[in-house]
């Protein structure tokens, strides 16, 4: 019997649409590689569903003096609750890409403090965040 395949979630949280952009890339991109992916707004989630996910990229922006994205709101106080507790997520890989301007004093936060309460839930990072700039040359392509 064949091993069944892994499938990638990739979850974006996008005001202006530049994450859902960069979830696109990263869908084909693991499709290309093998990886069944699907490629989900935040907003269109069930975030109770979370834990059963294998493997999830989080693509979040980060809006105006620190603010997310409309989409997130809703997925993000579902993460705050006080009793998911520390091992909510344990079986859950995950890598956080975040677009931000480096112009703003708070850079990429939305992507900052979703790793970290991904962290604090149990999930296991897969690659260390990257925090993409609207500021550099290239963009956010230099980081991603």
């Amino acid at each position: 019997m064949g091993e069944k395949p892994r499938k990638l979630l990739v979850m974006y949280a996008s005001q202006t649409g530049n994450a859902l952009d960069a979830a696109e890339r990263i869908g084909r991109e693991a499709e290309r590689r093998g990886f069944p992916a699907s490629i989900v707004s935040t907003d269109e989630f069930d975030a109770s569903s979370l834990p059963h996910e294998e493997a999830v990229v989080f693509v979040v922006s980060t809006t105006g003096q620190g603010d997310s994205p409309d989409s997130f709101k809703a997925f993000w106080r579902f993460l705050l609750q006080r009793n998911l507790g520390n091992y909510w997520l344990q079986q859950v890989r995950y890598a956080v890409f975040g677009l931000g301007d480096s112009g703003y004093q708070k850079y990429n936060f939305v992507a900052k403090k979703l790793d970290k309460r991904l962290s604090d839930l149990g999930a296991t990072t897969i690659i260390e965040k990257g925090l993409g700039d609207d500021q550099h040359p290239s963009g956010y392509d230099t980081v991603y």
